[in-house]
């Protein structure tokens, strides 16, 4: 499930990541109005990314609640790639070649199908990658390479589209050139 509204961050988040959060919190506490339009706008536009996307390698959109307000997103049931990359260097294991193949070809499976409905990733990075199966740092797993991996988090930023202040011209979102 993703809140758009939720800006509790962990213990072990970066302070970088801590700041956006507090941040967010004043915002929302300061003008709610304002900070409720902004979530409603980001959801509706992640979500219009998101609904017509059908592969294998890219997390689908189940749904969306309105109490909380959040979408409803496929279920990874290993978490995020970064985590289980944190479990082989505590492990003081490499990461099997031909994991590391199955990976990246995944990836660019789901790059090739977004960049095919003109869209462009812009964050692609291992908190981003979510896992439903992966071998374990030991184990007969990884001789087996059983690999499953999906992007995800589509977050939507305005950039500027003539080259002057942030956010000013146009919305490109995720969505490249048309052919």
């Amino acid at each position: 499930m993703k809140m758009p509204l939720n800006n509790e961050v962990g213990d072990e988040a970066p302070p970088e990541e801590a700041q956006m959060a507090a941040a967010a919190m004043r915002a929302l506490r300061e003008n709610p109005t304002m900070a409720l339009n902004d979530a409603y706008r980001t959801v509706r536009q992640e979500m219009a990314i998101l609904l017509p996307l059908r592969h294998q390698n890219i997390v689908s959109l189940l749904g969306y609640c309105l109490n909380p307000f959040c979408m409803v997103l496929e279920f990874a049931p290993q978490g995020a790639l970064d985590r289980i990359l944190a479990n082989y260097k505590r492990a003081g294991v490499r990461l099997n070649a031909y994991v590391m193949q199955k990976c990246i070809v995944q990836c660019a499976s789901a790059l090739k199908y977004l960049h095919r409905h003109h869209i462009i990733y812009r964050d692609l990075k291992s908190e981003n990658i979510l896992v439903w199966s992966f071998p374990a740092p030991s184990g007969p797993g990884q001789l087996q390479h059983q690999v499953t991996i999906k992007l995800a988090d589509y977050g939507i930023k305005p950039v500027s589209g003539t080259g002057g202040n942030e956010g000013a011209g146009w919305y490109s979102w995720f969505y490249g050139p048309r052919d």
